[in-house]
């Protein structure tokens, strides 16, 4: 039998308590096995929650616990170092976004990764989202035909009083940046996985809804990709009272758009429930040479895809026969949108 993977925690604050109470869901696969802050009291209390050991010395933990995998969770400019210092004791690094502040510090992160065999990984989990993936997969297989641009918007709102939380937030040095660096990260880098890598980029940034901050809290950019496609990015910390992200991709053979997925970041109440996800079988859908247009209402997506072509466009990752509980409109407007509602309540 295989042993569970011995993971630390480095960095006891909010998001490594996060990082704590998910490893300790693993089960066989990892075990939390030391907790490391340089602030005793709060590493040594997020330890005794967990029941294990805890350290002030990352060095110290990776060689007395037999760690496998750190995961860092400090300030963003503390990345590159502690990620460089598990590396070379032979740890495996998960580490938080971004992965450091400055590209001298990310290349040197790249450099200690190859020089020692070991991997690092950085927390980019909205890949692995359900819809995301299947726009992915989407793209893969040829289903929205050539991709020819995309949009992703990432329309939060943070408070004064979080810029107020931590000395470091909201600084050029140590957060690094704003609503890009920390929040529209994520969404950005959906946009990169779907439309490939980006040759020129076109941005501006503003400060605008926040004082006593270094950094954007919106940020808008226009990206040329090395297929050609052209990509449209908005990150806002500024955007009362919040959205979802929301990601469209757009080809010659269909449009698959991802809206709520997660849920509402900063909704004032969260939004109702919907039914399961249904694929809608009308006849006036699936019309030789009209628009098919799916409405997943589980998974928050939008698809549109073109049902002339000879394989049809893939469907929806969960499917039940029947129609759409909108087929109304979708029987009297074949080629219009039918959007999704959310179904992710706020955590």
């Amino acid at each position: 039998m295989t042993e569970p993977l011995r993971i630390a925690i480095v960095g006891a604050g909010v998001i490594g308590a996060v990082h704590a109470r998910l490893v300790a869901t693993l089960g066989e696969d990892g075990v939390l096995a030391a907790v490391v802050d340089v602030e005793e009291s709060r590493g040594r209390a997020l330890a005794e929650q967990y029941g294990v050991p805890f350290h002030v010395s990352a060095a110290e933990a990776y060689r007395t616990e037999k760690i496998d995998i750190a995961a860092i969770c400090l300030p963003s400019a503390f990345h590159a170092a502690a990620v460089i210092e598990a590396l070379e004791a032979g740890v495996h690094v998960i580490v938080e976004k971004p992965i450091d502040v400055t590209l001298d510090a990310a290349d040197r992160v790249q450099a200690a990764e190859r020089a020692t065999g070991r991997t690092v990984s950085v927390i980019s989990q909205r890949r692995f989202q359900p819809v995301a993936s299947f726009i992915r997969r989407s793209i893969d297989e040829g289903a929205l035909g050539r991709v020819t641009s995309g949009v992703v918007e990432s329309a939060f709102f943070r408070a004064q009083e979080y810029y107020e939380s931590g000395d470091w937030r909201g600084t050029a040095a140590i957060d690094g940046g704003g609503a890009l660096m920390n929040q529209g990260i994520h969404a950005l880098d959906l946009l990169l996985w779907m439309l490939g890598r980006p040759v020129s980029v076109s941005a501006k940034t503003g400060r605008l809804a926040h004082e006593g901050i270094e950094v954007e809290d919106v940020a808008g950019a226009t990206i040329e990709f090395e297929s050609g496609a052209i990509g449209l990015l908005l990150a806002s910390t500024a955007a009362y009272p919040g959205l979802p992200v929301r990601l469209a991709v757009h080809g010659s053979h269909g449009t698959a758009v991802m809206e709520n997925e997660g849920g509402w970041p900063s909704s004032p109440r969260p939004p109702r429930r919907s039914p399961s996800p249904i694929r809608c079988s009308s006849a006036m859908c699936r019309k030789a040479g009209s628009t098919s247009t799916w409405r997943i209402v589980g998974s928050t997506s939008t698809w549109w895809g073109r049902s002339a072509r000879a394989a049809g466009p893939r469907s929806p990752p969960t499917t039940d026969a029947g129609h759409c509980r909108s087929c109304s409109p979708c029987t009297s407007r074949p080629a219009s949108v039918v959007r999704s509602t959310s179904t992710s309540e706020r955590g």
